[in-house]
């Protein structure tokens, strides 16, 4: 005979349901905050940045790697690191630098190990006339 307590039948069931599961690959591992960045009323010869916060939400380190925007207008930064621990967050900087007072639209990659792609958009507007 079993020393653990008895647990009630809803928690047995759902117990056996998930017995033996992994998660899903439509499981998102990361918290990437905003979803989009935007630099608005921009003017020319000046430099912007803006942070994005990328947590690991999974019970393991994470190793990410970051595809940078395609437009020279756009890049982003950051230290290297190789994994993201558990809970933690890691920081980047999207710098935007103005030659002109015109849109730009484009969008960053962020790739895991397990294959999960994430596309954080980024535009930049100019100020209004």
């Amino acid at each position: 005979m079993s020393n653990f307590p008895k647990l009630s039948s809803a928690r047995q069931a759902r117990a056996q349901s998930n017995y033996g599961r992994r998660p899903s690959s439509s499981t998102c591992v990361l918290e990437i905050s905003p979803s989009e960045v935007v630099f608005p009323d921009t003017a020319p010869n000046k430099i912007y940045e803006h942070e994005i916060l990328i947590r690991n939400l999974s019970k393991t380190p994470k190793r990410i790697k970051i595809v940078q925007p395609s437009t020279s207008k756009f890049r982003v930064d950051y230290t290297s690191t190789s994994a993201i621990a558990s809970g933690l967050y890691w920081k980047l900087t999207c710098i935007y630098e103005c030659t002109q007072a015109l849109h730009y639209y484009d969008h960053v990659k962020i790739l895991t190990e397990d294959g999960q792609t994430f596309k954080i958009p980024i535009q930049a507007q100019p100020a209004k006339s």
